[in-house]
């Protein structure tokens, strides 16, 4: 999944919305992201996972043209530490060491993985966040590392990627109480128990 240059070099995925969202924070970092990984790459290898409709929506509300789309997304194939992964993601998740996102599909799917992740986020006028979410969505927000500029974003890369992963336990104590099916079994296992203790009760 991951290309051979990337052994050794701690694994980033960048997973960017589409720009019709108004929490969306691809135009800013767009040029960053390549610029970051170019000048850490004895250390890091740098993904970037577009949501679907990143492109379609370049195209039709940033008025982006099919080349210019083409030539960002070929600077990420083609550069010496960095990649573009698009469809299926489940092994490029498990074999990698840390997530930037605002894709805010992947906050709850990535923290399965126990791994950091940091949600990209912007304030509207009111200096209020503009990523709004259900009491359970805003409960995953909480367990995860939060950036809303570029040093920030380098902290996170520098002090918890690179360094001590400080909300590790919190995070997968949430996941566990949450998300895990008990008594350390699949859920086909308990689902198994739980008819069979009712058909023999």
């Amino acid at each position: 999944m991951w290309p051979a240059a990337s052994i050794g070099k701690k694994r980033i995925i960048w997973a960017p919305h589409h720009t019709w969202a108004d929490y969306s924070n691809f135009l800013r970092y767009s040029n960053f992201m390549l610029e970051y990984a170019e000048a850490n790459k004895e250390t890091l290898f740098m993904a970037i996972k577009p949501h679907p409709a990143l492109r379609d929506s370049l195209k039709k509300i940033n008025n982006w043209t099919d080349s210019e789309i083409n030539e960002y997304f070929d600077k990420w194939s083609n550069g010496s530490n960095t990649a573009l992964f698009e469809g299926a993601w489940f092994d490029l998740f498990k074999s990698s060491d840390a997530m930037i996102l605002d894709s805010i599909a992947f906050m709850l799917e990535y923290s399965l993985t126990g791994k950091p992740a940091c949600v990209l986020y912007n304030l509207n006028e009111q200096g209020q966040r503009k990523m709004r979410f259900s009491d359970c969505g805003e409960q995953i927000y909480d367990i995860l590392y939060h950036a809303k500029n570029e040093t920030e974003i380098m902290d996170f890369i520098n002090n918890v990627v690179m360094g001590d992963d400080t909300g590790y336990n919190a995070r997968m104590k949430y996941i566990k109480e949450n998300y895990l099916p008990p008594s350390g079994k699949t859920g086909s296992i308990n689902i198994y128990k739980y008819v069979k203790d009712i058909v023999t009760s």
